[in-house]
């Protein structure tokens, strides 16, 4: 083998380690208790590791997408006017995979305080 055929072989051997891993998708559908649709949700993704954050609104029929996120862990935080806030922690994404995560927001409860 020519001293050129064994540097190749050495590299492609090593070329997996060379290279990150692939990158992973967090996706879903926010909804209200009924099913409907929620337009224009805020959602939040946060890595546990690095506390890096994403954020995105979902759009017209509820849909949001994070691309092109690490493997790790991670928090994903829902927030929408009229709606209690929802958090999900410890979700693990794997490289390539794609999450899907979707969300049913519950009605806020409204607070009242009556004084006499």
């Amino acid at each position: 083998m020519s001293r050129l055929g064994a540097v190749l072989l050495v590299g492609a051997a090593f070329c997996g380690t060379l290279f990150p891993q692939g990158l992973g998708t967090v996706l879903g559908t926010i909804t209200d208790p009924s099913g409907g649709l929620i337009p224009a949700a805020t959602i939040k993704i946060t890595e546990d590791g690095t506390s890096l954050t994403r954020m995105t609104a979902s759009d017209t029929q509820g849909y949001y997408v994070f691309p092109s996120l690490r493997p790790a862990g991670y928090t994903l935080s829902v927030e929408a006017q009229g709606f209690a806030p929802y958090t999900r922690k410890g979700m693990i994404l794997q490289a390539d995979q794609s999450l899907t995560v979707n969300v049913a927001l519950s009605v806020q409860q409204a607070n009242q305080t009556i004084t006499v």
